[in-house]
């Protein structure tokens, strides 16, 4: 039997350059990427001095948006906040991420509390902040959108590679009164997006295509023996 050996070493390379796309296709994710929509839960979110009542779509005082929201709830005179679950932390990240999130008033708000929507990280000792929200929250829900930079947080840059080595803590301050009266706060649509941190020198991970990748540089050497021959 006469094999076309021109048609062949075309057919293989169509192969190897499909393979090659798997493997990259097939490689570690590109990005660190949270959302919390409270769409009838908490989302593993914990209230620092708020109790939180997640709202089920169309439900609760002033709902949200179409689907559910976080209200929060204030019962003392105290600097009170929101802590993020555990799938927000620890992952090491890179500059230039976002994190965003959206709040409006319900009740009470009032007074004067600078630090409310407050965004603090915390990772191995060392704490930075920044505050996207001009004084308090208004009656219309609004998204705000924070750079994960060092420039953002006014951090140093030891301090701000110590957080990108993975958060220990995210928290939201949400006081909107600082008198005794009790203030309702919705929360909504919580993102964080970053890139991850490459992986340490040497450590490359192995995507899943890749032995595939390795299977036909071995075929296509054997063909070209075969063709020599």
């Amino acid at each position: 039997m006469e094999i076309d050996r021109g048609s062949s070493m075309r057919n293989f390379k169509r192969l190897m350059a499909t393979a090659a796309f798997a493997a990259l296709a097939a490689g570690p994710a590109l990005a660190l990427s949270v959302t919390s929509n409270f769409d009838g839960s908490d989302d593993g979110w914990v209230g620092d001095g708020f109790t939180l009542d997640p709202q089920a779509s169309g439900g609760g005082p002033a709902g949200i948006d179409g689907g559910g929201f976080l209200l929060t709830q204030d019962f003392a005179n105290d600097f009170d906040g929101i802590l993020a679950p555990a799938a927000y932390l620890t992952t090491p990240f890179a500059d230039g991420g976002t994190f965003s999130f959206a709040v409006r008033a319900i009740s009470g708000v009032g007074g004067s509390f600078p630090d409310f929507g407050e965004v603090e990280l915390t990772a191995g000792g060392v704490t930075v902040s920044t505050d996207p929200i001009p004084g308090l929250p208004s009656a219309d829900l609004t998204t705000y959108v924070v750079p994960l930079t060092a420039a953002e947080f006014g951090a140093s840059a030891s301090d701000w590679a110590t957080i990108l080595g993975g958060l220990d803590s995210l928290r939201i301050e949400l006081e909107s009164n600082g008198t005794s009266v009790r203030e309702q706060v919705g929360l909504d649509t919580v993102i964080f997006d970053a890139p991850l941190a490459p992986p340490p020198t040497g450590e490359v991970p192995l995507p899943a295509a890749l032995p595939l990748l390795a299977a036909g540089l071995g075929g296509l050497g054997l063909l070209k023996r075969r063709k020599r021959g």
